[in-house]
């Protein structure tokens, strides 16, 4: 019996422990995780969108329909998307579409390949509002 109280002992001394380390390591991972958190809204925004889409078609939208294109990252959703225009260009969007652009075979003399896939957002924004968008075509 006395081998057994002795075991049951040292078991519970080193669920203790263990519980101590649990505790003390949820405090120190707590401090390191709190500047992290602190995020800017403008961090987030530009992780989502990654950049705007210029081309002939797309600048008769902008004029004629008051319509934006831009590649997003491919887990990005239409309320995450508004979030991010509004942060980043101060337009409020009326109307988000969102196309999953596939792969395409390309060949390249006798070696075969694959595009990758995106996603394509495209933004209509309130009448009389523009967003700036400086660059060439990409």
């Amino acid at each position: 019996m006395r081998l057994f109280e002795m075991l049951r002992k040292k078991t519970k001394e080193k669920v203790e422990k263990k519980e101590i380390k649990e505790r003390s390591g949820e405090m120190v991972r707590r401090k390191k995780e709190a500047p992290a958190t602190i995020k800017s809204k403008y961090a987030e925004a530009y992780k989502i969108l990654d950049k705007p889409i210029l081309s002939e078609k797309i600048t008769d939208l902008e004029s004629n329909f008051n319509q934006f294109v831009f590649k997003v990252r491919p887990e990005a959703n239409k309320i995450e998307i508004k979030k991010a225009i509004e942060a980043i260009y101060g337009a409020s969007p009326l109307k988000i579409n969102i196309i999953n652009v596939k792969e395409k075979q390309r060949r390249y003399g006798r070696v075969k390949g694959k595009t990758s896939t995106w996603k394509k957002a495209i933004v209509t924004i309130k009448q009389g509002e523009r967003i700036e968008i400086s660059g060439k075509a990409q």
